[in-house]
């Protein structure tokens, strides 16, 4: 099924798909005020923002599957590092749907790859420097005016990317292969790992998102008691406070 809505506050469209690992995540319906979900989202929305979390984003988003899935509106807020906390407020025939999920994706470090360009571009100089020299040493032989400056240069600028191209498939390949032995997780120095304070903002994030629905809803007049309690909070994959 196709649902399409259309509200003010959207301000981009984000693809489920990008939005990485589900982490954690909380749902219930609201009964017999379906007619309300635009209101209970423009409060949401105000909620969060008015919290004036610290470095988190919040804004209005169509989130899709896909090219033909359609799309739903839902309130996002995202927090370092690739941390996404998707909330809706949605008519369910004659209830309200409200919900929110957290997801994390693998953001690249960029410090490490640099790092790790760096070596072998180092590599790949040598390489060059090396083929360079063997190439002079040709021409300066019986073999004498066999290869121009020109061709030596470029013989020597394809032995420096070919170099730095093997050299850092080499890095990537030796990493990749020491983090799935030790951690189980190929990427592991690939990636930004969130250590604890990000963790904790994270799971804040969360729980703010459920404090700003509970909060809405009870500003609709709908007793909040009477949901489904939600105790704890996913910190980080498989860890709870």
């Amino acid at each position: 099924m196709v649902i399409k809505e259309q509200t003010s506050f959207v301000s981009r469209t984000l693809n489920f798909r990008n939005l990485g690992f589900y982490i954690d995540g909380w749902a219930d319906l609201a009964e017999g005020i379906g007619d309300k979900a635009e209101e209970v989202r423009e409060l949401i929305l105000n909620s969060l923002i008015n919290r004036n979390m610290p470095e988190v984003k919040v804004e209005g988003a169509k989130v899709t599957t896909g090219l033909t899935s359609g799309n739903r509106n839902y309130t996002i807020t995202t927090t370092f590092p690739g941390a996404t906390t998707l909330v809706r407020s949605g008519q369910y025939g004659k209830d309200l749907l409200v919900t929110w999920s957290t997801y994390i994706k693998p953001v690249p470090n960029w410090k490490v790859l640099t790092v790790l360009t760096i070596i072998a571009a180092v590599f790949g100089l040598q390489a060059g420097s090396a083929t360079i020299d063997a190439a002079r040493s040709i021409s300066s032989g019986f073999l004498e005016g066999l290869l121009s400056t020109g061709q030596m240069l470029i013989t020597g600028l394809f032995a420096f990317v070919f170099g730095t191209l093997g050299a850092l498939a080499v890095e990537i390949g030796l990493l990749a292969f020491l983090g799935l032995i030790i951690l189980r997780d190929p990427f592991w120095v690939f990636v930004i790992q969130p250590n604890i304070f990000d963790a904790d903002d994270i799971v804040h994030m969360s729980i703010v998102a459920h404090k700003a629905i509970l909060e809405s809803l009870d500003k609709v007049g709908i007793d909040t008691a009477l949901l489904r309690a939600k105790q704890e909070f996913q910190r980080k994959r498989n860890e709870k406070v």
